[in-house]
């Protein structure tokens, strides 16, 4: 497990100094005007499709079926499973994308209401028919890298995002001075095909994973996969539902404001992708053994062990990114057509927004839990329950604060989210003990980390770029010092390293 982290990590780390590179270059190309609206807006209907259909869960769904019908009735028996969901999938995806393609104004309209009739509006519907077609490959990767990921092969569904990526800067580099916003969602579009779905082909025949066309016996299994997948398409994901949120609500603020919601809603989700979704993606293949086997204590002491490890990396990391905001976005992406004042704008999104990364990242955790233990219909009640509930506050707070009323609405939906999955985590069968010792360790390292993060703000508070920077730099190395010195989750191998190297163990 600890090698699949770790290569998954280096891919969302790779991935998402890509995305910073790919936001940069959008920033630049395109500010905070129309243009960036529009392409913000843009996905709101690809995002909604790749939700109905459960492109980006489907392998949660999938991984246990396959697995139990490997072990229980031979290698053919999941070939032709998988052939059977690849097929189906198919179809579906080809008939929605048709279907919202045909519709996508409307249905555009129904989802940004503060968009309609403006310049941007026009703008989005033309380039959301151009992304469409890429949830097709979303949709099939989804059970392609869970049949990979299933026989711990985890390089080509780590390297998808990656190319999607690079695909989104070759567009905006080549195409973007004379299309605007449509010269990077071809690139999207063909970052999706090469990656997601090119690669993946490619990475189930390496895995030697075999796709065998499906029987009448095949029939009941794809039953009972599309059972297991209902609540998820149904369900108001916590990723999906943030975003939509987020650009619905700021599109009645004005010109620009979806943009620079959008912004540094990006910058806090490479925390929450780096490390919530790396460590939720690596343990979801073991959680799955662990359950089937009925290992409950090992299953709980996984879980729990990774609360405490994110607790210790993310919460110095929410310390420093709001209160070096300005500072980190300015350094992302003023340059070209993103001045100052952009910055300042994004930069006061992101000092509330930061605050929603490790409770984003718990939220990952228990969920993919549940799945494991085969509790789909109750994570996604649980999960749709709290966005119904934060709806209607997220809209008074907007109503009411405008702008500064989006970055709290935000906080308030993911930690709604974390503390009612924590809650039905506790009351499981030995839950409390994924809690042990969690609460004590968040106190000590938030007390740590506002310590000298706070002390480093203030310090550097009159100079430029990179005086700040230095500063915020330095309180994160203290911060691991003293994290260290204490032996917090996830240091202990350094510090038996350190110790055996200087001689002192």
């Amino acid at each position: 497990m600890t090698v699949a982290t770790l290569i998954l990590m280096a891919s969302t780390l790779g991935s998402r100094v890509l995305g910073l590179v790919r936001d940069a270059l959008l920033a630049a190309r395109l500010g905070t005007g129309i243009e960036a609206d529009a392409y913000a807006t843009a996905f709101s209907l690809p995002d909604l499709v790749n939700t109905i259909l459960a492109g980006g869960f489907l392998s949660l769904s999938f991984m246990p079926l396959y697995s139990r019908i490997q072990r229980e009735r031979g290698e053919d028996a999941s070939r032709r499973f998988l052939g059977g969901v690849t097929l189906a999938l198919l179809a579906a995806g080809v008939v929605t994308v048709l279907a919202m393609s045909w519709w996508a104004g409307p249905a555009l309209a129904l989802l940004q209401p503060g968009q309609v009739g403006t310049e941007s509006m026009a703008k989005a519907i033309h380039l959301t028919r151009i992304l469409l077609p890429a949830q097709i490959f979303f949709l099939l990767a989804g059970t392609w890298t869970g049949a990979q990921n299933f026989r711990k092969k985890f390089l080509f569904p780590a390297l998808a995002p990656l190319v999607y990526n690079t695909g989104i800067i070759a567009g905006g580099w080549f195409l973007a001075k004379t299309l605007g916003a449509e010269g990077f969602v071809w690139g999207a579009l063909g970052g999706a095909f090469v990656g997601h779905f090119l690669m993946q082909a490619v990475g189930l025949r390496m895995a030697s994973v075999g796709i065998s066309l499906p029987t009448k016996e095949t029939l009941q299994d794809l039953r009972a996969f599309f059972w297991r997948s209902a609540p998820l398409m149904l369900g108001l994901t916590l990723g999906f539902s943030s975003e939509l949120l987020l650009k619905r609500f700021s599109g009645y603020l004005g010109s620009g404001a979806i943009a620079q919601a959008s912004y540094a809603f990006r910058l806090i989700m490479v925390m929450v992708a780096l490390f919530g979704q790396s460590a939720g993606v690596a343990s979801y293949p073991y959680l799955v053994e662990l359950a089937g086997s009925g290992q409950w204590d090992r299953f709980q002491g996984l879980v729990g062990d990774t609360l405490r490890r994110l607790a210790t990396m993310l919460i110095p990391a929410t310390v420093l990114a709001s209160l070096f905001a300005p500072e980190l976005v300015r350094l992302a992406f003023q340059r070209g057509a993103f001045d100052a004042a952009a910055t300042q704008s994004v930069a006061f999104h992101l000092r509330t927004m930061a605050w929603a990364i490790f409770p984003w990242c718990v939220q990952i955790v228990l969920a993919r839990g549940l799945y494991a233990r085969g509790k789909f219909w109750f994570g996604a009640a649980l999960g749709t329950g709290c966005v119904l509930v934060s709806w209607p506050l997220w809209a008074q707070l907007v109503q009411k604060y405008g702008s500064a009323g989006v970055g709290p609405g935000l906080v308030l939906l993911v930690v709604l989210q974390a503390v009612v999955f924590s809650i039905a985590w506790w009351k499981s069968p030995s839950g409390r003990d994924a809690f042990r010792n969690l609460l004590p360790h968040l106190l000590e390292t938030l007390a740590i980390s506002l310590f000298f993060g706070g002390m480093a703000r203030w310090l550097t508070s009159s100079g430029g770029l990179w005086t700040p920077l230095i500063g915020g730099g330095l309180a994160a190395l203290m911060i691991f010092c003293v994290g260290c010195t204490r032996t917090w989750p996830g240091m202990e191998p350094l510090v038996r390293k350190v110790r055996t190297r200087f001689g002192l163990s």
